[in-house]
């Protein structure tokens, strides 16, 4: 147990996405809205109102001055005074955190209201209106962030409107909430508190974008943690390639020998990974290795787990090989061994094993098209195959492993996380299949698939307001048919001019004008500086700007 909290705990220093980009391409390669020799209004800014970075974000000068408070909090649940399904859920946590939840502010939840009448109208000109009188109203910005996105608008300023979102959960920590430790543990069931989980996915989404591997690797962990033992954004699918491509190789098999809190090792994509870190770790070693040990120390532990990993999940060869443009043995397709027996004619339905395997190779794919891999994969899959076919038995004999390993995820029963993690993971081809309820389900971009124990305050005043039919906004997850119907209706094309000129509006805002925010909070004043966002480390570098909100100038 000790040893998977300890794998939860983020670097703080590479939470920093502009510091990375510095050590991968040098200063000139950030141009910031926070060097030393930004101007606003044709004037230099004092280096002392430069906004500090918090643990997950760095606020820029141009954003908004927040002085009113954010309107959301993160406080610590009180177990004395909390439910018995809270209670139950704090008791019975084999993980031993400390559980918080998110909470709205009353001027917050008058504005949620609007909000969340604008997203069944399929208002996306009132979301953005939102965001423009309330710049740090958290769903607003992820619900924009989205619209953008899918709407072909600039990558860029989508994820600067996530980024807003985080600073301004930060921005309502409670003292003893440290994000970066692995401890901080978030209670999912409650619709206040699944924003910060999608900001942080987001978040994660766009610095992989950046091509930010490192911070996206530490958020990854860092979304892990406020859940670990239900994990309800399936951040365990994503944490291997992250590490991977942030050269964590030692964190890969470190995790898949001492995570306690879920069987990755029934994982085909943390199966692969941990053999492709060996065998990153071993190249390192050759290359430090004197002559007379390099042929002891060439491929032996790697290729054992590769071929572990081939006998285990003998499925995910066929795709894998496709995607990694490797011709596959010949033998593979005469052996009832590497068939799937799910597929079937309907090729929109998928076992749970089968988008796991999706999911791995379609993230996965590009890092087994090195030639030094290829030909590691190629050796792998030949020893695969002889020992199939020369074991006593034959293949027969490996029948009983494969069910055996495989019965319990090739069921089309796919857990309510991995469903979840398909809708947000930018993977239009699988969304087709997920279970028929989870396609038919009322879902936004702001909420994606409200778990089964959903909290809502907000449901009795939406109702039955949410109509499949109201699913039409960008932004929200809807089927092929009904996305080609909303096409047809004529009134795409006026809906985004209009967007575009409020989008103008919001970048303006983002300039030289600096306007004064209504507010969420329930605070007449808010000073910011009261909160390090930090859980109360005492790291300057961390501290949060002080002032009213750090960024007013």
């Amino acid at each position: 147990q000790q040893q998977s909290k300890e794998l939860l705990v983020a670097d703080v220093k590479n939470l920093d996405a502009e510091a990375e980009v510095r050590r991968l391409f040098g200063s000139a390669a950030v141009a910031s809205a926070n060097d030393n020799n930004v101007r606003i209004g044709g004037r230099k800014v004092p280096r002392h109102m430069i906004p500090k970075r918090l643990t997950l974000t760095r606020p820029k000068l141009t954003w908004p001055p927040l002085q009113h408070g954010p309107g959301v909090s993160v406080e610590e649940i009180n177990v004395d005074k909390a439910d018995a399904a809270t209670r139950r859920l704090v008791h019975e946590d084999v993980t031993g955190g400390r559980w918080f939840a998110v909470e709205h502010s009353e001027r917050f939840r008058t504005v949620q209201v609007g909000f969340l009448e604008a997203v069944v109208r399929n208002d996306a000109d009132a979301i953005a209106g939102i965001v423009y009188h309330h710049p740090y109203h958290v769903d607003a910005l992820l619900q924009l962030s989205e619209i953008i996105k899918q709407t072909g608008g600039d990558f860029s300023e989508a994820g600067a409107l996530v980024e807003r979102a985080l600073y301004a959960f930060e921005q309502g920590f409670a003292p003893r909430l440290n994000i970066a430790a692995g401890a901080a543990r978030v209670d999912f069931r409650r619709i206040e508190s699944r924003s910060l989980f999608l900001a942080l996915f987001r978040h994660m989404q766009f610095l992989a974008r950046r091509g930010c591997w490192r911070t996206a690797f530490e958020v990854n962990k860092v979304l892990l943690s406020l859940d670990p033992a239900h994990d309800p954004f399936g951040a365990l699918v994503t944490l291997d390639f992250h590490a991977l491509k942030a050269a964590q190789y030692e964190y890969v098999e470190r995790f898949a020998a001492q995570w306690a809190w879920a069987p990755v090792r029934m994982m085909p994509g943390w199966g692969f990974s941990r053999a492709l870190a060996a065998f990153m770790l071993e190249r390192r070693g050759l290359k430090r290795a004197p002559q007379q040990q390099q042929q002891q120390l060439h491929g032996k532990r790697s290729m054992e787990l590769l071929v572990d990993a081939i006998l285990t999940f003998p499925t995910a060869v066929p795709v894998l090989w496709a995607k990694a443009n490797i011709d596959v043995d010949a033998r593979v397709a005469t052996l009832p061994y590497f068939d799937d027996p799910h597929v079937t004619s309907d090729d929109s339905a998928m076992t749970h094993m089968q988008l796991l395997v999706r999911l791995f190779v379609e993230r996965s794919g590009a890092l087994y098209r090195v030639p030094e891999v290829t030909r590691w994969l190629q050796e792998g899959l030949q020893r695969a195959l002889t020992r199939i076919i020369e074991t006593n038995g034959g293949p027969a004999a490996f029948a009983a492993h494969k069910e055996r390993v495989q019965s319990a995820m090739c069921s089309y029963v796919v857990p309510e996380n991995v469903s979840r993690h398909v809708l947000v993971a930018d993977m239009d081809a699988l969304k087709a299949g997920l279970p028929e309820h989870v396609r038919s389900a009322e879902s936004y971009a702001f909420d994606p698939l409200p778990p089964a124990d959903n909290i809502d305050p907000y449901s009795d005043f939406v109702g039955g307001m949410m109509n499949p039919l109201h699913l039409m906004m960008p932004g929200a997850f809807v089927d092929g048919a009904a996305a080609a119907a909303a096409a047809q209706g004529g009134e795409g094309e006026e809906d985004a001019n209009i967007l575009q000129r409020l989008l103008g509006l919001i970048r303006g805002r983002l300039g030289d004008v600096v306007l004064d925010d209504p507010g969420t909070s329930d605070e007449d004043e808010y000073e910011s500086g009261s909160n390090d966002g930090n859980g109360g480390s005492g790291d300057e570098e961390n501290a949060a700007p002080s002032g009213n909100g750090g960024n007013q100038v």
